[in-house]
């Protein structure tokens, strides 16, 4: 029993994952400062929306939760920036944002790490996908601003990491945390809901085929996700008159998207290969293109070699951006512009983002894969 407790901690240590965390914090904290310094927390146009929007709970005509929750943009981020935006420095400089998102992009960084680690059990695929995360400077500049990106990435990233847990453990508090994050993500972006539903049917399937009662544990984990997007209907319902206002209604994306569908700028509506081209091209701009080759193969290999077994189902959900991004593009839902799309222009490129969870972790996959080829000068060129 000695010899073995000795193990476990020498296989923990050589993970370093403290360094890995010190690591983070140094370089969130050179770009809170370079972002601060430049005024880039104020780059976009949503950033000053997202901290007026909080201050308005106590700093309007009619100041009030339940006046200013509003509709089209869910609450739960601007709930947790309404205590930091109250301070006037913190709201007019945007380190009212910074105070928020710099302790949830630590928290994502080291739950990229843990979940790698859980997937490979390998020190150097770890550290390799650790890296290409903690690098990307599109990363590292949204924690900076008052952007919703990064509490969203946090809570899809805590979430997957322990319904991967429950898959390989089925402990209920692992099931309970992942319903938890994937929650609060329900009330933070519309990008979530999609998620959640993948979520609780993986989590369905898993029961199914190890036989965990798969009713009661989709059950245990959908109630509250699915009660929240229930209960932001009913609220639209009753504050507004229309169940769908936060997405048809004169302040949602639909009805804007209706002026750019008249100025042509909506192309991509209808026309699925434009719409592949555009957002693929976004995914590419904001992970790097290596990376994105590196985590395609390492996904089809991992696939491959996984096939069924229910303990591989959880890494899908983080591929769920793909698709869905696809069809609200075909459906003329979504705008992405950018210098190669057609027109051209630089606009809304962010949703790229939401793939980069799964391009680090799956490159570190791959770096796994290669390991296991004895391709060492790649591996170091990588």
């Amino acid at each position: 029993t000695h010899s073995a407790v000795i193990n476990i901690v020498e296989t923990e240590q050589k993970y370093y994952f403290n360094y890995a965390v010190f690591i983070t914090v140094i370089l969130g904290l050179i770009s809170q400062i370079l972002s601060y310094y430049f005024d880039y927390n104020f780059a976009y146009r949503d950033s000053i929306y997202r901290l007026e929007a909080a201050r308005r709970f106590f700093d309007a005509y009619n100041p009030g939760l339940i006046n200013q929750i509003g509709t089209v943009w869910l609450p739960v981020p601007n709930l947790l920036l309404m205590p930091f935006a109250y301070v006037d420095f913190l709201w007019q400089t945007g380190l009212a944002a910074a105070i928020m998102n710099f302790p949830l992009f630590v928290i994502s960084t080291a739950v990229v790490f843990l979940s790698i680690k859980k997937l490979t059990n390998n020190v150097i695929a770890t550290w390799f996908g650790f890296l290409v995360y903690v690098l990307n400077y599109n990363i590292l500049y949204f924690q900076t601003t008052s952007m919703t990106e990064q509490l969203y990435l946090t809570l899809i990233i805590c979430s997957f990491y322990f319904l991967l847990l429950w898959a390989d453990g089925k402990k209920l508090k692992h099931l309970l945390w992942s319903s938890f994050f994937i929650s609060l993500g329900v009330g933070s972006r519309y990008d979530a809901w999609p998620v959640a539903i993948v979520s609780i049917l993986i989590v369905f399937v898993i029961s199914l085929i190890d036989k965990e009662k798969p009713i009661r544990n989709s059950f245990i984990y959908g109630f509250v996700p699915v009660l929240l997007i229930i209960v932001w209907f009913w609220y639209n319902w009753l504050f507004y008159g229309d169940a769908l206002e936060f997405s048809r209604g004169r302040f949602s994306t639909l009805y804007q998207l209706q002026y750019y569908e008249a100025a042509g700028r909506l192309l991509t509506k209808n026309n699925f290969l434009l719409s592949a081209k555009v957002y693929v091209s976004s995914v590419l701009l904001y992970s790097g293109n290596l990376y994105v080759v590196l985590a395609v193969l390492a996904l089809f290999v991992y696939a491959f070699k996984n096939k069924f077994n229910s303990k591989s189902f959880p890494v899908y959900v983080l591929w769920v951006a793909l698709p869905i991004s696809l069809i609200l593009m075909y459906k003329g839902q979504v705008i992405i512009e950018l210098p190669n799309s057609e027109p051209a222009g630089y606009f809304n490129s962010r949703y790229g983002l939401y793939m980069f969870p799964a391009i680090a972790i799956f490159s570190g996959i791959f770096a796994l894969y290669i390991q296991k080829k004895n391709k060492k000068k790649i591996l170091i060129y990588l």
